[in-house]
Parts: C-alpha cells; sequence; structure tokens
C-alpha cells in the first residue's frame, strides 16, 4: 500500500468533515465553520511542510564552519563518523564531485559536495536510528527530506562508478590471483572465492514481505558476490528475496550460466558445500565422503581458501552498518529498487577504499619472489566437475 503523506491527509480529512458538514446543517453558525476548514484546507494545499522546520541552516558559515570541523577531527573520530580516513574520503570526492547530479542551472547553488558527501557516508555507515533521516538531519542540521536527497545524490553518483570499480578480471589478473592461491592454499587455478550472505531490512516489506524472510528469521535480500585475495569484489548480484538458497541465485547469474565469458580452461571458483559441484565451481566433499583422510585434507585446503569471502562480508557490514538494517521502508516495488542501489553502492565504496589503499592491519596479501607455471594441471578433463575435484585432490594432497 503506498505510503500517505501528512499533508495529504490532512487536506483529506478536512475535505470529509466539510463535506459531511454541508449536507448536515443550514445553519449560519456551521456555514461559518465549514468557511473556516475551508480556509485551512486551503492553507494546507498551499503550504509545502505542515510541521514548522526545524534545525534549517543557511548555505554560508554554518556549513563551512562544519566542513572546517570534519578537516580538524582527530583521525580515530574521524573514522566513527565517515567510516573512511581522511585520504579516503578525499579520494571519494575527487572521483564523484565533477558528476552533473551536483551541478545545476538553479540560482540557488547546491551545497559543496564535501558536505553532501559526508551526510552519505554517516547514513550508510550506521545502523538502527543511527541510520534514520531524522537522527541524520538533526546532527547535520537539515532537513529531513534534504537527508534523502543528498544520500540519493550520492548514490547515483557512486553507481556510476560501478561497472569501472567492480568488474571480473582479465586473463592476466586471474593468472595473477590462481598463483597466489597455489602459493598460499595449493589450489592452483582458482580465480575467486563465491559466497551469499543475507543483508537484513529494518522493517517487514509490505510488498510480497514472507518471501523475504530468511533462515535467520530476519527480513532481508540476498547479495551473492565472487572476490579476489585482495578481497575486493569482482562480480555482484544484489536483489533476490534471502530466502532462496544462495546455489540457486548464484544459478541465475551470467557467470554460472555462460562460464566461457568469464573462465579460460582449467580456472574455476570455490564455493561451500551449498553449491552444485562444476568445472567452474569447486566445492567440498560432503558426508560421509568428507570423513576419508584425503577428502578431509582436500575440504581444508578448499575451506582456508574460501574463508577469504566470509572476510569480505564482514568488512563490508561492518564499516557500513546498514547493511544490518537498511532504513528503507518498503510500500511499492520500486523500493526495492532503491534497497539494492543502497547495497550496489556499499560495494562500490568497499572496493574504491581497498584499490585507494586499506587501513586494515593484515588484509592486504601479496606473493613476492613466487613464480609458478600456468594455471592448468596436466592430463586434465574438464567434461566433469567430479573429475576435476579429484585431480585436484590429488594435486593438493601430493605438493
Amino acid at each position: 500500500m503506498p505510503h500517505e503523506r501528512q499533508r495529504g491527509a490532512l487536506i483529506r480529512d478536512l475535505d470529509r468533515i466539510v463535506r459531511r458538514l454541508a449536507v448536515s446543517s443550514d445553519d449560519a453558525e456551521m456555514r461559518e465553520e465549514i468557511r473556516r476548514l475551508t480556509g485551512i484546507m486551503a492553507l494546507a494545499d498551499a503550504t509545502r511542510y505542515v510541521a514548522a522546520r526545524v534545525h534549517r541552516i543557511p548555505v554560508g558559515s554554518d556549513v563551512n564552519r562544519f566542513l572546517a570541523g570534519m578537516g580538524a577531527m582527530e583521525n580515530e573520530r574521524y573514522r566513527q563518523r565517515f567510516r573512511v580516513t581522511k585520504a579516503q574520503f578525499a579520494h571519494i570526492l575527487a572521483r564523484i564531485e565533477a558528476h552533473p547530479i551536483f551541478h545545476n542551472e538553479s540560482r540557488n547553488p547546491q551545497r559543496p559536495v564535501r558536505f553532501q558527501l559526508a551526510v552519505a557516508l554517516n547514513r550508510l555507515g550506521r545502523c538502527g536510528n543511527g541510520a534514520s533521516k531524522g537522527d541524520t538531519a538533526l546532527h547535520f542540521r537539515i532537513g529531513d527530506g534534504t537527508v534523502l536527497l543528498y544520500t540519493e545524490r550520492v548514490i547515483e553518483a557512486l553507481l556510476a562508478l560501478e561497472a569501472e570499480v567492480i568488474k571480473w578480471p582479465d586473463a592476466s589478473e586471474r593468472r595473477e590471483h590462481a598463483q597466489f592461491m597455489d602459493v598460499t592454499y595449493r589450489l592452483k587455478g582458482c580465480v575467486g572465492m563465491v559466497d551469499g550472505s543475507c543483508i537484513v531490512l529494518a522493517t517487514r516489506p509490505a510488498v510480497s514481505g514472507s518471501d523475504y524472510f530468511c533462515r535467520h528469521r530476519r527480513y532481508g535480500v540476498n547479495i551473492t558476490a565472487i572476490v579476489d585475495h585482495r578481497r575486493v569484489f569482482r562480480f555482484t548480484c544484489v536483489g533476490w528475496p534471502a530466502s532462496r538458497h544462495d546455489n540457486f541465485v548464484f544459478e541465475q547469474t551470467p557467470v554460472f550460466q555462460h562460464p566461457a565469458r568469464y573462465f579460460s580452461a582449467f580456472e574455476y571458483v570455490i564455493g561451500d558445500v551449498a553449491y552444485t559441484l562444476s568445472p567452474n565451481c569447486m566445492c567440498p566433499y560432503k558426508l560421509p565422503a568428507a570423513n576419508q583422510r584425503d577428502n578431509a585434507e582436500f575440504n581444508l585446503a578448499l575451506s582456508r581458501g574460501r574463508v577469504g569471502v566470509e572476510h569480505v562480508f564482514g568488512l563490508l557490514k561492518n564499516r557500513f552498518m546498514s547493511l544490518k538494517g537498511i532504513p528503507i521502508q518498503v510500500f511499492r516495488a520500486e523500493d526495492f529498487a532503491r534497497i539494492n542501489k543502497w547495497i550496489r553502492t556499499c560495494c562500490v565504496l568497499h572496493n574504491m577504499i581497498k584499490m585507494f589503499g586499506d587501513d586494515e592491519e593484515g588484509v592486504n596479501e601479496v606473493v613476492d619472489g613466487h613464480v609458478v607455471g600456468g594455471n592448468g594441471v596436466a592430463g586434465v578433463s574438464v567434461g566433469s566437475g567430479r573429475g576435476f575435484r579429484e585431480i585436484l585432490k590429488g594435486y593438493v594432497i601430493n605438493k
């Protein structure tokens, strides 16, 4: 059901009262009351805001003081408020400030892009009431609608970079990833890790709500992603209901349906036991076969390599904590598109931060001084996922 605005509800109620009074009585006093209510209704119709607008600030000194205060903040406090370092903030700002959405022909110029970005990052990085438009409006001393406007502008500007920031690795990059996985985990030919995760919604969707209720007993949407050894997103699929199985969602992606476009010979991604085994998706052995010694050793190597995608989801949700309860109410199908954009924007920001230079210790791993040959395993037939796994297991155990 569409969400009714307060002003529209007021006008509707006044109109209903006036119509009833006009029918019920011809008394002079009643006619005077009708004229009074009609005047109130006309005033409400001509007024944009029903409630008084508080905490309004001009586009001048107060904003400039806030921006100056941002620059003077301690680094730890800065990261706590905006979820990025000062250098990372400047990098993101430089990438989006030329976007046309921040420039218009109006006589009233927009507030600085830096201020709008600060509002959006503050909201993306907080959960619960902290991510609400009201709490954000109070902190930045702007209107509730302005909070939504700034957030939408920044999201649009960042999503314009999505194809550049989140892209499938080319052959050279895949060889680099495969080399790292071979040296570190003995997983020759692995070019990524795949997994799905539930992005929680703060409220139950009014549209098909039961479809979005997942096994964690929360309402949410699914994100399925493939990441590389640098903890960078290489592919994302966002928007399926969280009740859908991870393997089902993966099977709807072009990576699964058209593997020749994404993989060279003997290349694959690794997933957990929930995924379907194929030549391009290696999975652990299931019970009871997992109890065999060689299979258990292979499963351990696979799990050690695959856990990287779990780390990425953890980094993403802990940096942008709004993903633990997205503060967007779903009253119509179009609201799901806003939620998907919110999630995709956080993924874009994650990659921008990682590519610029992350400040998390122990995350960016590199391999130096190791030269490994091609990704292929001699004599392997990739016609069967089971056959390929058996050959890969022999390589893992004997290396």
